[in-house]
């Protein structure tokens, strides 16, 4: 019970504190999802970690492209592909629906992940794994 308090607590408190980091780049590209990210900083954790990343040595890239697909790659390595979609549904984190991602891998034939959308804005994504104790992830637009 005092895990699920902290983590909606801490998720919650992460968001606007990564999101003041960077002053945000003015984009034409709007709120949606549609594009290039990468992976700026991952917190959260039985650990409670915070790391900022070095993209000169990794580089995390998620694309998503129009027709609902996804890529991921690692230091321009394809790591993995296949189709998303965003839907609204129960999580830890509020007792409202919220907007999720549904990770479809084409090469398992499986649903992989689902991933809690944060906060979507203009150049920032943070997305949080939905379950206790996991991940948030702070992604800029490329």
């Amino acid at each position: 019970m005092l895990n699920k308090l902290l983590n909606k607590v801490s998720f919650v408190l992460l968001i606007p504190i990564l999101a003041a980091c960077e002053t945000p780049t003015e984009t034409k590209k709007g709120n949606d999802i549609f594009g290039q990210w990468q992976l700026k900083v991952i917190s959260g954790g039985f650990a409670g970690i915070s790391d900022t990343l070095d993209i000169s040595k990794d580089n995390y890239i998620i694309s998503f492209k129009y027709g609902n697909k996804f890529s991921r790659y690692y230091n321009d390595t394809l790591t993995i592909e296949g189709k998303f979609k965003v839907k609204k549904a129960k999580t830890i984190f509020s007792s409202d629906s919220l907007n999720i991602i549904e990770y479809y891998d084409y090469s398992v034939n499986i649903n992989i992940e689902n991933d809690v959308i944060g906060y979507l804005a203009n150049d920032t994504l943070i997305i949080g794994d939905n379950y206790v104790d996991g991940f948030s992830r702070l992604y800029k637009r490329k």
